[in-house]
């Protein structure tokens, strides 16, 4: 995102979980598996849960917008559509997406056919501050989006200073004017469970809550760095997306300190992932997968929540699609091993992408939305199915569809420990086991 980047960047469960309800799978392998080098097998999960669809965890494939990263204008279907500059997604109950396209000055619509038209602002990329119907209003680099109860949506108007208002027919209204109020950059966006918009303001660096009728106040922050404290007492630098979980508690992409904030209903924040800088004025950025702080991320802009409490992360400057487990563990989920752009399509660490920004996901479908910044596109990923923790013996191969880990291994190997992890719309369960080659 090019106004976000400039103010980001830099210069130098325990295994067997059963998380989401009824429906989530059970999932157990066999807890040892002493296997013989030149002799085939097939490693096969039980599932005493939910069904765990057959589809391929982390597949990625392009929805909407060019598959070079082209930028332009055009209302067309799948990837004959052009964007400049996607930001943040918004889902509705009928399947339909909806997308800030912030160069364009305009909020597109992608039907779940992939079918792309303008929904509001200029169809011809024109800037302005004007209220009004559909493509007769205009915007400046509209960023944030998030849908109330009543299907309005609301539009951090980033260069406005202002948060925006669309009903359902189109009609945009100026929810909060900033400009009045000595400036509010609101960029990510989200509601509480009482009506109010939670947003995040980039450069002053403070998480705000606008009440229904447009009153704003404090949640946290205050000054640009980095402080876990209470309310005011603490600091964040240029967050950039923000989500409430079901205890409602809010989590901050907090994306110049490569952190994932967390905001208890009191005030309190804390560090639930990334670089924890407060002992060390040294900034921690980086790719490192592991629990809690010990991770690292490296500009991270869009975080969303998936069945279960598992958090997704578009890691943007490491061109990765990241996991956090409840329990705060961090894994790649697709995307480059080598944190490299790209443009393909594939599963896992086949797929490229080109500075993903944020992500939404249709819970009910096990579907992410991944919107990229210098991709000038919408990516689809598939969240169901298996997923593997470790890196397998020579000779043996994992199936995402369907967990069997099959093949000859081909030689000696000392006890190995895996975990693979299942996951349906409901949730997902963990199993871990070791692999033994004599």
């Amino acid at each position: 995102m090019p106004l976000a980047l400039a103010g980001c960047k830099k210069t130098s469960f325990k295994p067997k979980t059963l998380s989401g309800g009824p429906g989530a799978p059970n999932i157990a392998y066999t807890a040892t598996n002493n296997l013989t080098v030149g002799t085939a097998v097939s490693i096969s999960p039980v599932n005493t849960g939910g069904a765990v669809p057959t589809t391929a965890y982390g597949q990625v494939t392009t929805f909407a917008g060019s598959t070079t990263a082209q930028a332009g204008f055009m209302d067309a279907t799948g990837t004959a559509a052009l964007f400049n500059s996607v930001q943040q997604m918004a889902l509705t109950a009928s399947g339909d997406l909806y997308v800030t396209d912030a160069n364009n000055n305009a909020i597109r619509k992608i039907n779940p056919s992939g079918v792309v038209t303008t929904f509001a602002g200029s169809t011809a990329g024109v800037r302005g501050f004007k209220d009004g119907p559909d493509t007769s209003a205009r915007f400046v680099y509209p960023d944030g989006i998030a849908i109330d109860a009543f299907g309005n949506f609301f539009i951090s108007d980033f260069k406005n200073q202002s948060i925006r208002k669309i009903t359902p027919a189109g009609v945009v209204s100026t929810f909060y004017n900033g400009l009045n109020t000595g400036g509010f950059d609101a960029n990510g966006l989200c509601f509480d469970s009482s009506g109010n918009l939670i947003a995040t303001t980039v450069v002053i660096s403070q998480i705000f809550k606008i009440s229904p009728a447009g009153v704003p106040t404090s949640i946290a922050g205050n000054n640009v760095g980095y402080i876990n404290g209470t309310g005011t007492g603490a600091e964040f630098d240029y967050p950039s997306d923000v989500k409430m979980d079901a205890s409602g508690n809010i989590y901050v992409a907090d994306c110049a300190n490569d952190a994932i904030r967390k905001i208890t209903p009191a005030g309190v924040v804390t560090t639930f992932a990334g670089s924890d800088i407060t002992p060390n004025p040294t900034e921690q950025f980086g790719y490192v997968n592991g629990v809690g702080t010990a991770a690292r991320f490296y500009q991270m802009t869009g975080i969303e929540f998936a069945p279960g409490g598992v958090m997704y992360v578009a890691d943007m400057s490491n061109n990765d699609i990241r996991r956090i487990m409840p329990d705060a563990t961090v894994s790649l989920v697709a995307g480059s091993a080598a944190q490299m752009t790209g443009d393909a399509d594939g599963v896992g660490t086949a797929a490229g992408f080109n500075w993903p920004d944020y992500i939404t996901i249709d819970s009910n479908a096990g579907i992410g939305y991944i919107s990229e910044w210098l991709g000038n596109r919408v990516r689809k990923i598939v969240l169901t199915g298996y997923s593997l923790t470790g890196t397998l013996l020579a000779g043996l191969t994992f199936d995402p569809k369907t967990g069997i880990i099959s093949g000859t291994p081909t030689a000696v190997t000392s006890a190995t420990t895996y975990t693979v992890t299942g996951f349906n719309t409901f949730g997902f369960s963990s199993s871990t086991f070791t692999i033994t080659v004599n």
